[in-house]
């Protein structure tokens, strides 16, 4: 998860100019995204969501109908491409 928390860091810099976390402040912190405090968060949520969030979810996912999850997948690409087209156009 502090891989993806690097990337997306660096992603969101990169693309919108824009720093929306920094751990540099933050005791035993690897460069602005990654601290070993929020490391350890990131550990205890996953361990949460994977032994009990997930299965208490996993009856309702089921029976979601398979023409609202495209809905709304096509819906977020949408919304991301034109998110990123505006703060490009910003530029």
């Amino acid at each position: 998860m502090s891989i993806i928390e690097r990337l997306g860091g660096i992603t969101i810099e990169k693309l919108f100019n824009i720093t929306f976390w920094d751990y540099s402040k933050h005791k035993y912190h690897i460069g602005k995204y990654i601290s070993l405090k929020m490391s350890f968060i990131w550990v205890i949520g996953s361990i949460i969501f994977i032994y009990v969030i997930n299965p208490l979810l996993e009856n309702i996912i089921k029976k979601i109908p398979m023409s609202i999850t495209v809905i709304i997948s096509i819906l977020f690409i949408i919304d991301i491409i034109l998110t990123t087209i505006n703060k490009l156009k910003g530029l």
